[in-house]
């Protein structure tokens, strides 16, 4: 980020040889770092700046680290492709930000001219494997432009940002150049339409900013400064967790996959607790095929300490980050943890802990995490003979399985979400009575109940021989409940033997009543009080599995 050469400069001064000073004076001065807006979470335009001191030992490169969750969204914008950039030809729409550099040119050893350099900052393509690249290209009002390439990386213990950038001149159309003060300005929102690019952090505490610099002599120097991100108060702050089994049997070895989401503008999740439905407990024997944590950290691991997968999907990088969930033994510990092995535009491992919850359930706890956006984070656990997992019990059948989740946010707030989890291999259920046949005028309630987790978008019925619909009064005499309330408008398809009902709400309903009331039935063959009558009860949920299921029921009075 560096200077432009001011056509019209002003002489600065310069009638004494300046000599070399100490090379403990080298370092940033007067460095202040912080958004426009400290709103905790905003998308706010970010500003640095710094000062060198002993700006003729000629400024080289500088890394500034910027504090954790003071982070740029690499999705906002379109990226700027090498060639692009080359040709500095990169598209508007792909500018993130500007920059400054302020500098003094020598024509002659003792005439100073202040030159103040402009320059824009784009969103740049990386090469290889990184998270984001900045291009700087600098336009001064004399000479050439300069292009500067801008490296992004990720720091592993907080998971802040570091931003390098070298090579930066010291000579230029006018002569030699000392580079005395560096401005930055990173877009808290960029593009076209304009989407979110820096946000600021979701926590409250103090936000440090330091700047490494480094002369061409080799010498080095640090400067830092501080701002406090406020109103973390005002951040919502409510994830969400959607769960599915697989199967839901009893003595089953289930994989289980839970999914994470966190709506963007809200604070970001520090912690993340998963409580798992009663009756599933974790399986001694593929617990004694833990990793030896010495043994994971060389990448030897024997493959059936592999466990499961996770996807980890954030606006701050391009692509999603991937890898396996490996199961480790600690050094430090009698009881093995998870270990979460991320990889994509940048390397992530997050550890997992056991525990256990109010009635034995067994609980995983995910903490530490840095403060970045998660839109979505998919943690699948295998099944199968080396799953994890064990159902005590058979999982379909009350007491219905709950999956919980507590969430502790960067900015003290806490949330929880209790879910249903999808079983599959669960069958919905269905009852069913027949009454009435003393008047010759039959009454039939249908009861339908989704499996676990799903919904029903629609049910039917066939009926035996002995009955069948009165398409005259059908359609007036039944009535739909739709988890307690009335449909106000089913659509019913409706031959004289079996009824199909939609219609219901939109994205289905647990629970399904259809109330065949008096004129709506006919009694086709001879049939009596007690007589037990086959129906086919067939349902449709809400992901298109359909079901039939018989039942029979014994006719009443």
């Amino acid at each position: 980020m560096l200077s432009r050469l001011s056509r019209g400069a002003t002489i600065v001064a310069a009638v004494t040889l300046l000599a070399p000073a100490s090379a403990s004076a080298f370092k940033p001065t007067g460095v202040t770092a912080a958004p426009a807006d400290p709103q905790a979470g905003a998308n706010s335009n970010f500003t640095l700046h710094f000062d060198v001191e002993e700006p003729t030992r000629d400024l080289k490169g500088f890394v500034i680290h910027l504090p954790p969750g003071e982070v740029g969204a690499v999705t906002a914008t379109p990226l700027c492709t090498q060639a692009q950039f080359a040709a500095k030809a990169c598209p508007a729409n792909t500018q993130v930000g500007t920059t400054a550099t302020h500098a003094t040119a020598y024509p002659t050893p003792i005439t100073g001219l202040a030159v103040n350099v402009p320059g824009k900052l784009y969103n740049l393509a990386p090469i290889g494997p990184e998270p984001a690249r900045l291009g700087i290209r600098l336009t001064p009002d004399v000479g050439d432009e300069i292009l500067l390439q801008s490296i992004v990386t990720v720091r592993p213990g907080d998971g802040g940002l570091d931003s390098s950038t070298d090579g930066l001149p010291r000579t230029s159309a006018i002569g030699p150049i000392d580079i005395n003060a560096v401005d930055i300005t990173l877009f808290g929102k960029a593009g076209d339409p304009a989407k979110g690019f820096v946000s600021n952090p979701t926590s409250c505490a103090v936000a440090t900013t330091t700047v490494d610099a480094v002369a061409y002599d080799g010498t080095q120097g640090s400067g830092s400064a501080a701002f406090t991100p406020t109103g973390c108060d005002k951040l919502a702050f409510a994830p969400t967790i959607a769960a599915a089994l697989d199967p839901g049997a009893k003595a089953g070895r289930p994989s289980i996959t839970t999914v994470v989401e966190s709506p963007p503008g809200q604070a970001n999740a520090r912690s993340v607790q998963i409580t798992l439905p009663a009756g599933l407990g974790a399986v001694v024997t593929t617990l004694n095929h833990a990793c030896p944590e010495a043994v994971f950290a060389q990448g030897a691991c024997a493959a059936n300490a592999q466990i499961g997968t996770a996807k980890a999907e954030t606006p701050a990088l391009a692509a999603p980050l991937e890898g396996p969930v490996v199961l480790v033994k600690p050094d430090a510990s009698p009881l093995p943890e998870l270990i979460i092995d991320l990889h994509g535009p940048i390397d992530l491992r997050l550890p997992v802990t056991f525990g256990f919850g109010a009635g034995g359930r067994l609980q995983s706890t995910l903490d530490g995490l840095p403060d970045t956006a998660l839109s979505r984070f998919t943690l699948t656990l295998a099944g199968g003979p080396d799953g994890l997992l064990s159902n005590a019990r058979d999982l379909c059948t009350a007491p219905i399985a709950h999956v919980d989740a507590t969430f502790v946010g960067q900015n003290g707030a806490t949330s929880s979400s209790s879910v249903v989890p999808q079983i599959a291999g669960c069958l919905p259920q269905v009852s069913a009575k027949l009454k009435g046949l003393r008047s010759r005028h039959p009454v039939l309630n249908l009861r339908y109940s989704a499996p676990p987790g799903q919904r029903l978008a629609s049910v039917g019925v066939s009926l035996p021989r002995t009955l069948r619909f009165d398409s005259r009064h059908a359609r007036k005499a039944i009535t739909v409940l739709a988890g307690g309330r009335k449909v106000a408008r089913p659509t019913l398809r409706l031959t004289g033997a079996a009824i199909t009902v939609g219609g219901l709400p939109k994205g289905g309903a647990r629970t399904v009543e259809v109330h065949v009331k008096r004129g709506a039935l006919r009694i086709a063959r001879r049939l009596r009080a007690g007589q037990s009558v086959k129906l086919t009860l067939a349902t449709a949920d809400a992901a298109g599995a359909k079901q039939k299921l018989p039942l029979s029921v014994r006719a009443a009075r």
